[in-house]
């Protein structure tokens, strides 16, 4: 239903004809490159055992049409804590943070016995990309496809998504 499309409008809107073709403009190693930087398709650092990696294949293994899929969400899995992660990369300005359940432990008196502090990962993006992509990710919540999820209280930025349900067949 749209003839020309930002970048912006099309998250906007949430056109995944648009983001295929914007898509294009990287090369497969980019594409990956910079999912792999946000952190899909390897482990967060958490110290929890049994942490899964999420599924990122490499571009020798993509077909014609993957990297128009991996714009659009398919083609990969990713766990939550890994989404929250990406999200959080660009709430601190571009920088991936390393994730923890537990920011501190006490004993029965209150003493501080063990304080985890933040610690970076990686720088993801610019901090003037990440504000870009911000700005435009609390535009989907105000005026686009996410509407729902915005709140009274203070501004949200989030994406909707066009999900597939696989069989266990």
């Amino acid at each position: 239903p749209h003839e020309w499309l930002t970048l912006a409008e099309a998250l906007e809107v949430s056109s995944n004809i648009a983001v295929a073709k914007f898509a294009k403009r990287l090369s497969p190693g980019q594409q990956y490159s910079y999912l792999r930087d946000f952190g899909f398709g390897t482990g967060t650092g958490i110290e929890y055992p049994s942490e899964s990696f999420g599924r990122l294949r490499k571009p020798s293994e993509w077909s014609r049409l993957s990297s128009a899929s991996l714009a659009m969400g398919y083609e990969l899995s990713v766990t939550p804590l890994q989404m929250l992660a990406a999200y959080g990369a660009l709430a601190n300005g571009g920088v991936l943070m390393k994730p923890y359940l537990v920011r501190e432990i006490r004993s029965a008196d209150g003493r501080v016995l063990e304080r985890r502090e933040p610690r970076v990962i990686r720088r993801v993006v610019t901090e003037e990309v990440a504000k870009a992509i911000t700005e435009v990710l609390t535009s989907v919540v105000e005026e686009g496809t996410a509407t729902r999820a915005a709140l009274a209280t203070f501004s949200v930025a989030g994406k909707t998504g066009t999900s597939r349900r696989t069989s266990a067949s």
